[in-house]
């Protein structure tokens, strides 16, 4: 959509994140880069930086899972050019039809970024009445036997238990690029920015704990992590994922299938090799500890029969 071709870049199998050293030769001052901090873990991004200055490149961060990370004693956003932030139902702060933040280093672009957010529209009531109903459907499957009925129906039923590997980057700016961020929408995350610090704290005590007692085994692997990483997801990587997911699935864990297909070419080997086997397990504000011992106990006792 800004009139650049788009080259992707190989990825870490320790971190999920870009390689720095695979950009050096493909940045020139005509680049721009997107450093993602993929599930809240930071990349390498002093290296980045690093190579996109000397090269006259600039550096976007995509900090949509990171809020609350640090790298370095920095938090992440703070070392490109510019950065954006994501609110959302898998973000640390949920608001309904998305929403967020951008920051950029210099003050007169951050200005004309302003400029041009204003100029968007404010969602209409046919827009806020179909997020509304989207939003009451995630609240009303919160129930679990409710839940059960929906998985059945949307997924077990028609075989989509995961994504395919069709997919293209999607070019074309839908509604969330034509409005702004409205008040109703503000309404929701303030307080819970308010409580920002509470968030992290829990989100970072939750990965500990996972982290702690879930075992790496023959057939399942964990990320390795930044200890400072505030992550939205708990990724683990398993070997025939499919088969893990519905022995989970019939114990009561549901996961989620994140960045299951890729839209890079194969060539980027490791990419294609971690959205094989990536899943997503429970990870959300309001698990409770009870809850977390036993998709503890399943994922591992299910590793260890499985690599039997």
């Amino acid at each position: 959509m800004a009139g650049k071709q788009v080259v992707y870049v190989e990825v870490s199998l320790e971190d999920f994140n870009i390689l720095p050293e695979k950009l050096v030769h493909l940045v020139d001052d005509d680049s721009i880069v997107i450093a993602t901090h993929q599930y809240g873990n930071p990349c390498r991004i002093e290296e980045i930086c690093d190579i996109c200055r000397k090269a006259g490149a600039l550096v976007i961060e995509d900090c949509a899972a990171s809020l609350g990370t640090v790298y370095n004693g920095k938090l992440t956003g703070l070392f490109g050019n510019y950065a954006f932030f994501s609110f959302d139902s898998t973000k640390l702060v949920t608001v309904p039809s998305k929403g967020g933040f951008i920051i950029a280093a210099d003050a007169a672009e951050l200005h004309a970024i302003e400029q041009h957010v204003m100029e968007c529209r404010i969602p209409g009531i046919r827009f806020r009445l179909k997020h509304t109903v989207i939003g009451m459907i995630y609240l009303v499957l919160r129930n679990k036997i409710i839940y059960r009925i929906f998985h059945y129906v949307t997924m077990q039923r028609k075989g989509k238990a995961q994504l395919d590997d069709k997919h293209a980057l999607n070019l074309v700016p839908d509604d969330y690029y034509r409005y702004r961020m409205a008040a109703w929408q503000a309404y929701m995350a303030i307080p819970q920015i308010e409580i920002l610090p509470e968030l992290i704290e829990r989100r970072k005590m939750m990965y500990h704990y996972y982290d702690e007692h879930i075992r790496n085994t023959r057939v399942l692997r964990k990320p390795v992590v930044c200890s400072e990483a505030c992550c939205i997801k708990y990724a683990i990587l398993v070997k025939d994922k499919k088969r893990f997911y519905d022995a989970c699935l019939e114990k009561g864990v549901d996961m989620a299938f994140s960045f299951s297909y890729t839209v890079c070419p194969r060539s980027c080997e490791h990419a294609s090799d971690i959205a094989a086997e990536v899943l997503n397990i429970p990870f959300y504000w309001g698990l409770r500890e009870k809850d977390m011992e036993r998709v503890v106990s399943i994922i591992n006792w299910l590793a260890a029969e499985i690599g039997r």
